[in-house]
C-alpha cells in the first residue's frame, strides 16, 4: 500500500447565496445560488482544476474558500482547522497560509505604489522578518518570478500582462503560504504568455509544496496544469475526477460538450462539431430536477423532475447524472 496523501483543504456542502432585494424597505424576494452544495477536497502538493462557462459560480467559490465572503452554510476545512469556527484573530494568522492570484493584475495592483513595496506589503502587515530579511527576501521573490532588481521601484502602468501577473505570483508567495487560490491567472494573457506563467506556477509548486485551487474557462489550460478537475455548472459540481479519466472518457453530457467544444491546433485530431445549444439558466431560478436538462439532449424526464446526487464511481471518479455517458 502506498503512502496516503494529506488532505490540505476539504469543502463539505458549501453554499453561497446572495439576497436580491426589492420595494422602499430592502425586502429580500429571492437569492442568487451562486453557489449551491459543492464538495470536494484538495490534497498537499496538488493542483485541482475547477472549470466551467462564465457565470457558474466558480470565482465566487474561490473567494468563499479564502472566507473573503462567508458562506451561506456548509464548512471549510483547511490544514485541519474548520474555519467557520476560527475568530478574527485566528483567521487573522491563517491568511498567511492562503493566498490568491487575481485574474486582472492590473486592477489589483496598486497604480500609485511601486511594486517592491506591493510585493513586501504583507510580510509588513503580518510582521514577517526585520527590515534587512524583508529586503533579501523580497529580492529572492523577484528573481524567483523572472523580473530584474532594478525594476522593484517601477510602478504597474510600466510593464506587460505577464509581467504584471509575475508580481501577483510574486505577493501571493511572499508570505509563504500553503495554498493558493489561482482565479483565471492566464486568461488576459497572450498564448505565449500563458506558458510561461503555467510553467511558473509549476516551478514554484515543485520548490515550495504549494497546493492550488485553479480556476479556468479554458481546458486547454486545465490539462496542462492540474492533477484532479471538478466540472461545475449553474453553482454545482457535475463530474470530478482526475485529469486523464475526465480527458478520455467524460461520462456527463456536460462535460462531454465542454471538450468538444475546445478548440485545438492538431490538424491530425478529428472533433465532433457540436455546439451546446441554449445560455446557462438564471441561478436566481435554476431549472428543477438536473440544471443541466433544458440544454441536454439527453435529457428524459427523470431528469426534469429529479436533481441527481454525485455518486462516486469509483478511483476518484464522482458524476451527478441519472444516465451517464457510456
Amino acid at each position: 500500500m502506498g503512502i496516503e496523501e494529506k488532505v490540505l483543504l476539504e469543502v463539505i456542502d458549501v453554499k453561497k447565496y446572495f439576497p436580491v432585494q426589492k420595494g422602499t424597505f430592502g425586502k429580500v424576494e429571492t437569492y442568487v445560488r451562486a453557489v449551491d452544495g459543492v464538495s470536494f477536497k484538495i490534497k498537499e502538493g496538488e493542483t485541482f482544476g475547477l472549470v466551467g462557462e462564465s457565470g457558474c459560480g466558480k470565482t465566487t467559490l474561490g473567494r468563499v474558500i479564502l472566507n473573503l465572503t462567508p458562506p451561506t452554510s456548509g464548512k471549510i476545512i483547511f490544514n485541519g482547522i474548520d474555519l467557520s469556527k476560527v475568530g478574527k484573530k485566528e483567521m487573522w494568522k491563517l491568511r498567511k497560509e492562503m493566498q490568491i492570484i487575481f485574474q486582472d493584475p492590473y486592477s489589483s495592483l496598486n497604480p500609485r505604489i511601486p511594486i517592491g513595496n506591493a510585493i513586501a506589503e504583507g510580510m509588513k502587515i503580518h510582521k514577517m522578518y526585520n527590515r534587512k530579511e524583508r529586503k533579501k527576501r523580497l529580492l529572492e521573490l523577484i528573481k524567483e518570478v523572472g523580473l530584474e532588481e532594478d525594476q522593484l521601484n517601477r510602478y504597474p502602468h510600466e510593464f506587460s500582462g505577464g509581467q504584471r501577473q509575475r508580481i501577483g505570483i510574486a505577493r501571493a508567495l511572499a508570505l509563504n503560504p500553503k495554498f493558493i487560490v489561482a482565479d483565471e491567472p492566464v486568461a488576459s494573457l497572450d498564448v505565449s504568455i500563458q506558458a510561461q506563467i503555467i510553467n511558473l506556477l509549476k516551478d514554484l509548486q515543485a520548490k515550495y509544496n504549494l497546493s492550488y485551487l485553479f480556476i479556468s474557462h479554458d481546458l486547454n489550460v486545465i490539462e496542462n496544469i492540474c492533477n484532479r478537475i471538478a466540472v461545475m455548472y449553474l453553482g454545482k459540481i457535475v463530474e470530478m475526477g482526475k485529469k486523464e479519466d475526465i480527458y478520455s472518457k467524460p461520462l456527463h453530457p456536460y462535460t462531454r460538450f465542454l471538450l468538444l467544444a475546445t478548440p485545438t491546433i492538431d490538424v491530425d485530431t478529428k472533433k465532433e462539431k457540436v455546439i451546446l445549444g441554449g445560455d446557462v439558466p438564471s441561478p436566481l431560478n435554476p431549472p428543477s430536477g438536473c440544471r443541466f436538462h433544458p440544454r441536454c439532449p439527453y435529457c428524459q424526464e427523470k431528469c426534469k423532475k429529479e436533481e441527481p446526487k454525485l455518486i462516486d464511481f469509483g478511483n476518484e471518479r464522482f458524476v451527478a447524472c441519472h444516465y451517464p455517458l457510456k
